[in-house]
């Protein structure tokens, strides 16, 4: 797919496709990175942060212009494109003030004279990162490796290369230049790249069968590899829980990004006790919800971000419904034909239940603003439903008695959960998932260690 930038709200495109880098050019990035690691990582950890601190203040003076330009990219609105730039300020600042308490020598005391642990930066890393959020995703992995002492060679999604370029204007202006750097290649030539010994992990975040292709390849050459895919979320409502703030938790936790992030609520697990009355609630807030310009500060939701997507979304509804689902909020005929570019790539929210376990959509994982409902009797069938995926990257469970709050967030398989409310990702805490959710933790000190080097050092008596 060519590196080329089209806004979804009209089809007028903003960059005409950009050429992939030729064999020597990748090369030579790849060797311009190298070289700059052996002087980077020579840089004091105070010398690195205050780069950090450099690079956190472009971010909170420069909030309009990326998040504008991230809004005609993709399509997000701009008032969730401000905060995604402001939260890059914030997991810079999470890492200029963690990071020397984590990265310092660990003494451990043994029968040895004197024994350490020791956290070294090991070289290159590759960041493969998705459309659908442009800072976000590329800052969630760099920023961590940066504070340790890592390069990073960045390749950004096809469709937002505008603003990988402003990542990589601000990086070289805060004090990275070379340390972080664009790389724009078709997947073909990620075999090479993870081939080549100057490269030391790769950190992917896409979709699931994407990420065991290059697992596959990281694990050809002993690289590691972090990796976040797929999401199809639950989000479990018991017969006690305060079913106002679950019903709207639930639409925001949907809509945010227009739908389409992995950790996205997706499935709604709902007690057969509160079912109705929690589906009224919900649907009117699904129903109240604004579709339209996403520069227009009272949208809700804003396009997706390519016709394939959009396609792609509608073809599952249709196939779920023609396989017996019903819809519960949104208008089938708005699905007669596909998009038109020109018109915008816009999908009115949804919300469709009776789901048998036949339904092809039972299994699949929904990138767009359609929720699936689902009704239960019993704490321990939301449990066994919400088990019942391939996937489990987050999840939430609404509850007034904590307890069983606690315990249904110990059963449900995800890498994350929140009670009492929807599951986001936070530069204090781990953010990653199990089973076809991926491998590995980003963010928190986890994610400054996933591509350390931790070296044991021990002294005889």
């Amino acid at each position: 797919m060519l590196f080329k930038s089209i806004n979804p709200k009209n089809g007028v495109v903003l960059r005409e496709a950009i050429p992939f880098f030729t064999k020597e050019r990748i090369s030579q990035t790849i060797n311009s990175s190298y070289d700059a690691f052996l002087d980077y990582k020579q840089l004091s950890l105070p010398e690195r942060l205050a780069r950090l601190a450099a690079l956190r203040r472009n971010l909170e003076a420069n909030v309009e212009t990326y998040a504008k330009v991230m809004t005609d990219e993709m399509g997000k609105t701009i008032g969730q494109a401000r905060a995604e730039v402001l939260k890059c300020a914030a997991h810079c600042r999470y890492y200029e003030e963690h990071s020397e308490g984590v990265l310092e020598d660990t003494y451990i005391e043994t029968d040895l004279s004197n024994s350490y642990v020791k956290h070294q930066a090991t070289g290159p890393i590759l960041l493969i990162s998705p459309w659908n959020f442009p800072f976000w995703m590329p800052f969630r992995t760099a920023i961590p490796n940066l504070a340790l002492g890592n390069t990073v060679l960045f390749k950004p999604a096809p469709n937002t290369s505008l603003s990988a370029e402003l990542i990589e204007n601000a990086m070289r202006d805060s004090g990275f230049e070379d340390v972080f750097q664009n790389l724009y290649f078709d997947h073909e030539d990620t075999d090479p790249i993870l081939a080549s010994p100057k490269v030391q992990g790769v950190a992917f975040t896409g979709s699931t069968g994407a990420g065991k292709a290059i697992a596959s390849i990281a694990g050809k050459y002993v690289k590691k590899a972090v990796l976040e895919l797929g999401g199809s979320d639950p989000f479990i409502i018991l017969d006690d829980a305060d079913l106002d703030k679950a019903a709207q938790d639930a639409c925001t936790s949907r809509l945010i990004n227009n739908g389409q992030a992995c950790i996205n609520a997706k499935r709604f697990i709902v007690h057969e006790a509160v079912y109705d009355e929690f589906k009224d609630k919900f649907v009117k807030n699904i129903a109240a919800q604004k579709v339209g310009d996403p520069l227009d500060e009272s949208t809700n939701v804003g396009p997706l971000a390519r016709d394939d997507l959009h396609e792609n979304l509608r073809n599952q509804v249709l196939r779920a419904v023609k396989n017996g689902a019903s819809v519960a909020q949104g208008d089938l005929a708005r699905l007669e034909a596909p998009a038109k570019a020109e018109d915008g790539y816009y999908f009115h929210p949804m919300v469709i239940e009776n789901i048998s376990v036949e339904n092809p959509i039972y299994r699949e994982e929904l990138f767009g603003p359609v929720a699936s409902l689902y009704k239960v009797s019993s704490l321990e069938e939301a449990v066994a439903l919400a088990n019942d995926s391939n996937y489990g990257l987050g999840g939430a469970v609404f509850s007034k008695n904590l307890d069983r709050a606690k315990r249904v967030a110990s059963e449900v398989d995800t890498g994350m959960m929140g009670i009492n409310s929807f599951c986001v990702s936070d530069p204090h805490l781990p953010n990653g998932g199990v089973k076809e959710s991926g491998i590995g933790r980003e963010c928190s000190h986890e994610g400054l260690l996933e591509f350390a080097n931790i070296k044991s050092v021990s002294i005889p008596k």
